[in-house]
């Protein structure tokens, strides 16, 4: 793992630890984001996410279905 990755996954350790607590019904509650469920934040990560590498000519395959499962996704 390059010093890039490494520091992705130190900076994603809280978030993935918030997204692992929620229950099934939590992901349709509001999040702190006026407007937005869990899961479309969630969905609005994995866009934003895959865009930016997408831009920089990474493949990633299809992407996955936030709706059916966010907590995959």
């Amino acid at each position: 793992m390059n010093a890039t990755a490494s520091s992705f996954e130190t900076a994603d350790l809280a978030l993935t630890a918030v997204l692992d607590s929620l229950s099934a019904a939590a992901w349709g509650e509001p999040s702190p984001c006026e407007g937005w469920t869990a899961a479309d934040v969630v969905a609005h990560m994995v866009d934003t996410q895959r865009d930016f590498l997408g831009q920089r000519g990474v493949e990633l395959g299809a992407a996955p279905d936030v709706a059916a499962d966010p907590a995959a996704a």
